[in-house]
């Protein structure tokens, strides 16, 4: 998720029945300070999505009193920071927006279609998916170029 949807979660977004999270709100800033928008940036960025047990775990810890209440109640400098010393620490880049690239890769790597990426990572059209986010894993580019070899080797057998 883009850094101001995450900040624009609220309880009542979140399902610990079903595991999921309806994201439907962004924050923003503007030149009156912070603000909240019911709708996101495409049609497609309004989502649900399903979230690990671990994870829901850890939501359900969080103290709130109210369903009303941002899960992450942070400034995006405090949960920028936060986030980028946990990643620096751990040896990985520190960039927020990084993480979409890294999850959309990772997905197409695993050898999921396209639609469903483009689904939980709200994207209208595959264009930008493809040119932005879809990026090879080294890992995975020396399989595929190994599999490429095999391929060939296969063909030039049968043509012999």
């Amino acid at each position: 998720m883009r850094i101001g949807k995450v900040l624009g979660l609220k309880f009542s977004d979140w399902d610990y029945e079903t595991h999921t999270l309806h994201i439907h709100r962004t924050q923003i800033v503007t030149d009156n300070g912070i603000a909240y928008r019911d709708y996101c940036k495409t049609p497609k960025s309004i989502r649900k999505i399903e979230l690990s047990a671990e994870l829901c775990e850890q939501i359900k810890k969080l103290p709130h009193s109210s369903e009303d209440e941002f899960i992450v109640p942070l400034t995006r400098k405090a949960l920028y920071s936060r986030y980028a010393r946990i990643m620096k620490r751990n040896g990985l880049p520190t960039k927020f927006h990084l993480t979409r690239k890294m999850s959309a890769s990772a997905l197409h790597a695993s050898g999921m279609p396209d639609k469903y990426i483009l689904y939980l990572g709200g994207w209208s059209t595959d264009n930008v998916l493809k040119s932005v986010y879809e990026k090879t894993f080294e890992s995975e580019r020396s399989i595929a170029n190994r599999q490429a070899v095999l391929c060939f080797e296969k063909i030039n057998e049968q043509i012999k």
